[in-house]
């Protein structure tokens, strides 16, 4: 195993590679320049696995980073990161409980998403298009908690605290599925990738619509999707995210 984690998911991103021992606990190396390494500093790469989330310790609440910079012959020193041009990390939700190992990793191409027993999920990286789920921008340096997943709309009513059974990360967007079924996606759109029927970013998870349908334009490509009045009862069973698209199978 990679520093005693005996190895039981492997997921690679674009540079990056995470890995979630048979205990639960998460370990990341590779590109690390947004964050997506999780070790709570910003490198232009890690060198050697790093334990980045263990079930038996509790991350603490931080509004700021604090980042490791090595100056060309000189020894590192640590400095806050609103003190030089990276990007600070986003405050931390309520800690996770101790005893709730990782289940699943996802990678996008330079952020990363996990999934705890508990139905939890965890995010770090590049937030650029809002992948992160966070609300916001900045790229984040560990992994840190969501809890906006699933949190309704005010027309569709509140299912915030749901738990969360799938999580995965497309290039530049993701999705998750929570226990009523239901599918929602975040992320970069420029392509339709969250089948919202439009091509803007979101920061936040909206609802995947029931059932999709991809009428053909005049040049043979499809159009953005949007809900049948006939078949809208279905819910999709499993959604998979790829580089700029996403594929929703319907049961």
């Amino acid at each position: 195993g990679v520093m005693g984690a005996k190895p039981k998911i492997l997921a690679c991103g674009g540079l990056h590679t995470v890995l979630v021992g048979a205990s639960g606990v998460v370990m990341a190396w590779g590109a690390n320049h947004e964050g997506q390494a999780g070790v709570s500093r910003l490198d232009s790469f890690v060198a050697n696995a790093e334990l980045i989330y263990s079930p038996s310790v509790e991350v603490p609440r931080e509004n700021v980073a604090t980042l490791k910079v090595r100056a060309s012959g000189a020894p590192s020193k640590e400095i806050r990161a609103k003190s030089i041009k990276a990007p600070p990390r986003v405050e931390k939700e309520t800690p996770e409980p101790k005893g709730s190992p990782a289940m699943r990793v996802s990678c996008g191409y330079s952020h990363t998403l996990m999934l705890t027993d508990a139905g939890q999920v965890y995010a770090c990286g590049a937030c650029t298009y809002g992948q992160l789920g966070t609300a916001g921008s900045n790229s984040v340096l560990c992994l840190t908690r969501l809890d906006r997943i699933g949190a309704g709309s005010a027309s569709e009513g509140p299912t915030r605290g749901m738990r969360v059974v799938e999580v995965a990360a497309g290039a530049f967007h993701s999705v998750a599925r929570i226990q009523d079924g239901s599918w929602w996606a975040w992320g970069r759109n420029h392509r339709g990738q969250l089948a919202q029927g439009h091509l803007e970013v979101s920061s936040l998870p909206q609802r995947v619509p029931q059932v999709l349908h991809f009428p053909p334009t005049s040049g043979g490509a499809l159009a953005l999707p949007h809900s049948s009045a006939e078949d809208d009862s279905l819910e999709p069973v499993y959604v998979i995210p790829g580089g700029l698209h996403t594929i929703s199978v319907v049961d």
